[in-house]
């Protein structure tokens, strides 16, 4: 959990996020990899959010990262 949350903002730069991550036990294995140890999943979340960005502005993704 704390290296999804460490590199949650990807490459960006965002100068007002919050963070909070939760450890949950679940009754099934995990299924990945084990090579990047939440990594990839924190910066798939910052992806996907400048991509909801774009699409509810009408602009492409590449557009929108300099003003986060």
């Amino acid at each position: 959990m704390g290296r999804a949350m460490v590199h949650i903002d990807n490459a960006y730069k965002i100068p007002n996020l919050r963070v909070r991550g939760y450890v949950c036990r679940t009754h099934t294995a995990s299924n990945t990899a084990f090579r990047g140890f939440g990594g990839p999943q924190g910066m798939m979340m910052t992806e996907q959010f400048v991509s909801n960005v774009a699409v509810t502005l009408g602009m492409h993704p590449s557009e929108v990262w300099p003003f986060i």
